[in-house]
C-alpha cells in the first residue's frame, strides 16, 4: 500500500517517465528477489570473512620437503647410524614451524637411526632453507614409521586366518556322486 500511494504522489505531479523507470526498476528487483537470485537485505550484520588462502599449500609444502630431504639425506648425512632410509611422509604444522618426517631404515637399528637423523636434522634444516623460496623453514623431527611393519603383521595374520580355513575345506569329506 504504501508503495501505491508513492505511486500516487509521483503521477500527481506528472512525471510519468519517472514513475514508469522507477516501477519497472521495483518490480524487476522484487522479481529476482522472489526468485531466490539475490538478497535484498543489508549485510552488514554478516562478518566480514578471510580471503581465501589456497587450503593445500600445507600439502603442497609437505611434498616439497620431502623431495627435497630424499635427494639431500643419501647425499649429506655421513653418520655411520642411518642406514638405508626411505621417507614415507611429512607432516608440517599449520605454522610451519615444524615438521614430522617419517621414515623407514634398512641396514640399521630403528631407534639409532631416529637418533643420528634427528643429530643431522640442523645441517639437512641449513640445506632446506638454501633450497626452499619459503618465508619459513620448518624444524625437522625424525620419527620411524611402523606402519610398515604394521601392514606386514596385518598381511601375516590374514594369511594365516586363510591358511587355517583352507585346511578346514580340505579336511572335509566331499560326497561323491554316484556314476550313472
Amino acid at each position: 500500500m504504501a508503495a501505491g500511494a508513492a505511486f500516487d504522489a509521483l503521477r500527481a505531479l506528472g512525471s510519468f517517465a519517472v514513475l514508469g523507470a522507477l516501477a519497472a526498476s521495483w518490480a524487476h528487483s522484487t522479481a529476482i528477489a522472489a526468485a531466490g537470485r539475490i538478497n535484498l537485505q543489508s549485510r552488514a550484520s554478516e562478518p566480514m570473512r578471510k580471503p581465501s588462502t589456497k587450503p593445500q599449500r600445507g600439502l603442497r609444502v609437505a611434498d616439497q620437503i620431502q623431495r627435497d630431504l630424499s635427494e639431500l639425506i643419501p647425499r649429506e648425512v655421513r653418520d655411520p647410524r642411518v642406514g638405508l632410509v626411505t621417507l614415507t611422509a611429512v607432516e608440517v604444522t599449520p605454522d610451519y614451524a615444524h615438521a614430522k618426517v617419517y621414515f623407514t631404515v634398512i641396514g640399521s637399528e630403528p631407534a639409532v637411526a631416529t637418533r643420528g637423523l634427528n643429530a643431522a636434522a640442523g645441517h639437512l634444516h641449513k640445506l632446506l632453507f638454501k633450497r626452499l623460496s619459503i618465508h619459513t623453514i620448518p624444524r625437522l623431527h625424525f620419527v620411524h614409521d611402523t606402519s610398515v611393519e604394521r601392514g606386514f603383521a596385518i598381511d601375516r595374520l590374514i594369511a594365516e586366518a586363510v591358511g587355517d580355513k583352507s585346511d578346514v575345506a580340505t579336511t572335509v569329506d566331499k560326497p561323491e556322486h554316484p556314476k550313472e
